[in-house]
């Protein structure tokens, strides 16, 4: 019996669209938390770089009890409040004194317009910067000239929330680094009190908890290994198997019907999942966290999604290709190409049959039983199927 994978989503207290369809359509409960109201003294005088989080209530929280009741266990937790101590305290502390962890998030407001948006919403600010011109200055700015970024952020000369010198921004990067390394702190340490599965809803966040597990690792020895948490890994394969804009298409409802109407197919790919994290889902000391997720990708997803794709299209040919050369199909073969994929029922069958004879009939019999063979043979085809759904 595998254990439930319970997704906690931690970088703020409503997720992308998609990412909310992708929570259903994979994990066995998803999590969610009120926005924080985190306030920030790191240094030895409080009065020096103190700056707080307004807290809020989650959107979703309107919704938690329908969604559970339409199938998909969905929770939304209080979320903390007030100064950051303690153990929070010091893994905010060792992230942003570890340069690679601000390059890596630097990198990340270059490269994801959602990571920026969490961090530096789209607004007009003080002294007519904009999103733009702050992300700009802010993924622009040189960390190699500052050796001590944490210092500068201290600097009681530099006021905060501006952006006129270096300093200034390399202060303002710290600050937004800190808030994402308190979230991203509280969420790991609530995974491991409870069961949790940490989950983001852009890359960059993949890549600072790979920095942190480095920092980790070389504290400890090169030769240790981490797990890639579940979450990570079976976002990736969807992200592989079904294009985002099929995922726009479907309504959330749609979503949460697909779910309810697919445990079984579900329940086999989570069971393949948990088969693929014991096998090949450890990160050596000297490896990068998001090419151990590529690599896993390349040598069992692919295959497995290409080996059932040729055996559907295999069926597909031995059921219409005499058919269509010989004329017999007229106007049925959308219709028929429709119900190869679906389910197809006695009724269906009977409608298909009209023009084409018995021959179609048996034939398209024979085609729903291999087609049922193939699916029961490939735990992939639960999210295979979502692109013609």
């Amino acid at each position: 019996m595998r254990d439930k994978v319970r997704a906690f989503y931690y970088p703020d207290f409503v997720p992308d669209n998609i990412t909310l369809k992708k929570a259903i359509l994979l994990f066995d409960e998803i999590h969610f938390m009120d926005r924080p109201s985190f306030t920030f003294y790191l240094g030895e005088d409080v009065q020096a770089g103190g700056f707080g989080l307004i807290g809020a209530n989650s959107p979703l929280r309107s919704y938690e009890a329908s969604f559970r009741e339409n199938g998909v266990p969905l929770y939304v937790h209080s979320a903390p409040g007030g100064p950051i101590r303690g153990e929070l305290l010091e893994n905010v502390r060792a992230d942003v004194k570890d340069t690679n962890f601000l390059l890596r998030f630097q990198e990340g407001l270059r490269q994801s317009d959602r990571f920026l948006e969490l961090h530096v919403p789209n607004a007009n600010y003080a002294g007519g910067e904009t999103q733009s011109s702050i992300a700009h200055k802010l993924s622009a700015v040189n960390l190699r000239d500052f050796p001590s970024p944490l210092d500068v952020y201290f600097d009681k000369r530099l006021r905060p929330f501006e952006y006129s010198t270096d300093e200034h921004v390399v202060k303002e990067l710290v600050r937004h680094a800190m808030t994402c390394s308190a979230k991203m702190n509280f969420a790991l340490s609530v995974g491991a009190k409870h069961g949790f599965s940490p989950l983001a809803d852009a890359r960059p966040f993949n890549d600072l908890v790979s920095a942190k597990y480095t920092r980790a690792l070389d504290a400890i020895s090169k030769k240790s290994a981490v797990g890639i948490p579940s979450t990570d890994l079976s976002m990736a394969i969807l992200d592989e198997l079904v294009p985002s804009d099929r995922l726009y298409e479907l309504t959330l409802g749609e979503v949460v019907t697909y779910r309810r109407e697919s445990v079984k197919a579900r329940e086999a790919f989570m069971e393949h999942l948990a088969v693929l994290e014991n096998k090949l889902s450890t990160v050596r000391g000297d490896q990068d966290y998001g090419d151990a997720i590529k690599n896993l990708i390349v040598t069992e997803i692919r295959p497995a999604a290409s080996r059932f794709q040729n055996e559907m299209a295999t069926i597909y040919e031995r059921l219409f290709g005499a058919l269509l050369k010989r004329g017999m199909l007229a106007g049925t073969a959308a219709l028929a190409s429709t119900h190869l994929w679906g389910d197809l029922s006695w009724q269906h069958l009977c409608t298909l049959s009209v023009g084409a004879g018995s021959l179609l009939v048996d034939k398209a019999i024979d085609a729903f039983l291999e087609t049922r063979k193939a699916k029961r043979e490939c735990a992939l085809s639960y999210l295979l199927d979502v692109i013609k759904n």
